[in-house]
């Protein structure tokens, strides 16, 4: 039979006592767990297909533009957000489906300007400063 005196004996409520058996950190087992943790981390990603990365890919930049949208439908859309929204993204996705049209830009300017991201960002900021803003 299972003993429960001590249980029957016990406080609704009590503080907890940390430490109250003790810690003892180990940092030859803490360096070997790190390290084990590190071997497996690198081998499952040399084991992830293409088709993984893919899928992971279609997630995290879907998330990225649902959380995009999110802060979008919280302004109201009078005609210069929407010249704002709408040059900014045709400008991003114009620069990222035809590279060859960064040709004429230096080449440390290059390298950001291929990316949608940073050309939509730097164009909506330009336009939001510049543009007045309407009521």
């Amino acid at each position: 039979m299972v003993n429960f005196s001590g249980v029957e004996k016990a406080a609704w409520f009590a503080i907890p006592h940390p430490g109250y058996y003790s810690l003892e950190f180990n940092t030859a087992a803490i360096v070997a767990i790190c390290l084990m943790t590190l071997v497996s981390a690198v081998e499952t990603v040399g084991d992830i297909s293409g088709v993984t990365k893919g899928g992971a890919a279609i997630i995290m930049f879907g998330m990225i533009v649902s959380a995009g949208l999110s802060l979008l439908s919280e302004v109201k859309m009078n005609r210069c957000n929407m010249v704002i929204v709408a040059l900014s993204l045709g400008i991003g996705l114009g620069f990222a489906a035809a590279p060859k049209a960064i040709g004429i830009f230096p080449a440390e300017l290059k390298i950001p300007l291929v990316s949608g991201l940073f050309t939509s960002a730097l164009v909506a900021i330009v336009l939001n400063i510049i543009l007045p803003e309407e009521d």
